[in-house]
């Protein structure tokens, strides 16, 4: 039942080469998601230290006049005139 190279379409042609059957070396083989999430971790770990420890670092701006609204979220809040 295995395909010859050189019959049928180009894409069971494709299939059927020795460079699409052989799998994977070890090493590329799902190394991506680990690697995204160390990075991730690593990255939301400095984030929470940098909010924590140096607040003035974190206060600098750059992009114009962008502000993390979640420290001031009740101060964003109108309130209704008595």
């Amino acid at each position: 039942m295995e395909r010859q190279p050189g019959e049928g379409t180009l894409y069971e042609q494709i299939q059927a080469s020795p460079e699409f059957v052989e799998p994977t070396p070890a090493g590329c083989a799902g190394s991506v998601f680990p690697d995204e999430a160390v990075s991730f971790l690593v990255w939301y770990l400095l984030y929470v230290l940098l909010a924590a420890y140096e607040p003035e670092f974190m206060s600098i701006k750059l992009l114009g006049n962008l502000k993390r609204r979640s420290a001031h979220r009740g101060a964003a809040v109108r309130q209704p005139p008595s």
